[in-house]
């Protein structure tokens, strides 16, 4: 907890969505990604509702909104940063690496544009 009021963080995170950085997508395509032991035992562990999420939506893949959304802004780019059963199965994106805040999208209202360092559905299904 920042000790901000909800009026101070609202306030933040309005500046924070009004001008959306996005110089960091070309490095996060590049290079190839080494999965770690860790990460391993994330995927073979994760429910089966997540490993789907996960299969559709890689870790850390970059993804434009279908319909209006706070994160990612229309015609901005996010990534995903986590997964929840909640309703469902939601995603959890951020606008960018850097970006304090984070919204759970619905699958339905998000498409891959682009995977971390190669970090592709075939490299998640290796390890279900």
């Amino acid at each position: 907890m920042t000790g901000e009021s909800k009026e101070e963080l609202e306030k933040r995170f309005r500046k924070e969505t009004m001008v959306v950085d996005q110089s960091w997508i070309k490095e996060w395509e590049q290079g190839d990604y080494e999965i770690d032991l860790e990460e391993v035992k994330v995927i073979k562990t994760s429910s089966e509702p997540v490993k789907r999420l996960m299969y559709d939506f890689p870790p850390f893949c970059m993804v434009k909104a279908k319909i209006p959304l706070r994160i990612p802004q229309m015609g901005t780019i996010g990534i995903v940063v986590a997964y929840t059963e909640d309703n469902g199965g939601g995603i959890v994106v951020k606008q960018s690496p850097q970006s304090e805040f984070s919204a759970i999208c619905e699958p339905g209202s998000l498409n891959v544009v682009g995977y971390y360092k190669g970090f592709t559905p075939i490299v998640v299904a290796t390890h279900f």
